[in-house]
């Protein structure tokens, strides 16, 4: 199995030339229907969506919802979120946008199952980059849907874009390291034979003995973020309350 990044991590974001899409670097061709009044409805509803679910003080699961149904309509009608999106006036850093990666398999190409530690390494990377992520289990391509395993990361254009890249890094480490772990040739007969193990058989045993290093490993992960940002949040608390003890003589004198 692998990781793919949708368009070599192309955040499709807002556009800094507007509406129309003309300032796009992306290589690809896009369609542009005709600002009917139809479309012009179509893109103030995707606008409105996608407003809600970039929205900072949105909860998750509506952010979610609106996101995902942005990006139905777009799909649909071969929009991008430059195309419905105006935010010239905010700097280019701060810019929404999203990333895509495709999980799947390296024989036939077909979509991954979806697993506890992917989801697990989804959350140590939105939590350490500051975005947020959903996942699709279908998708859709010339009007009809099709079965997908993708992670969407959206928020901050920079951040989604980070993130996308470090969980397709990650994850493509896991699914190699996971694949050369290797278990003592004699384990599964002796613990066959003890009745510690129930797999019916060797191949089973050694499929859920990787599928629970891949647990570890993405838990890992999680854990070493979790604590750095601990350590960060405790730096700016002794920070901040050294710079108060500091200003508190001044302004004590100062009163005088």
């Amino acid at each position: 199995m692998e990781a793919v990044l949708e368009d070599d991590v192309e955040v499709r974001g807002v556009s800094e030339s507007g509406a129309g899409g003309a300032g796009s670097s992306s290589g690809h061709a896009h369609a542009h229907p005709s600002d009917d009044d139809a479309l012009i409805k179509i893109k103030e509803r995707i606008r409105k969506m996608l407003s809600l679910g970039l929205h900072a003080e949105t909860g998750e699961a509506e952010a979610e919802a609106s996101m995902r149904m942005a990006e139905k309509l777009l799909s649909k009608h071969n929009l991008r979120q430059a195309d419905v999106l105006h935010e010239d006036h905010v700097p280019v850093g701060l810019r929404a946008g999203k990333a895509v990666v495709h999980l799947r398999s390296t024989k036939d190409h077909s979509p991954c199952q979806t697993r506890r530690w992917m989801q697990t390494l989804c959350t140590a990377v939105t939590t350490n980059f500051e975005c947020s992520a959903y996942f699709n289990s279908h998708g859709q391509a010339g009007g009809r849907f099709r079965p997908v395993c993708d992670f969407t990361f959206y928020g901050i254009g920079t951040n989604a874009s980070l993130a996308a890249f470090a969980f397709a890094a990650a994850f493509n480490r896991i699914a190699i390291l996971s694949a050369a772990h290797v278990l003592p040739p004699d384990e599964y007969e002796t613990k066959k034979r003890r009745g510690i193990v129930r797999c019916g058989s060797k191949g089973a045993y050694t499929s859920a003995a990787r599928e629970s290093y891949r647990v570890g490993l993405a838990r890992g992960l999680y854990d070493a973020v979790l604590g750095a940002k601990k350590t960060k949040e405790l730096e700016t608390t002794r920070r901040l309350e050294l710079a108060r003890s500091k200003a508190s003589p001044l302004i004590a004198s100062d009163c005088l």
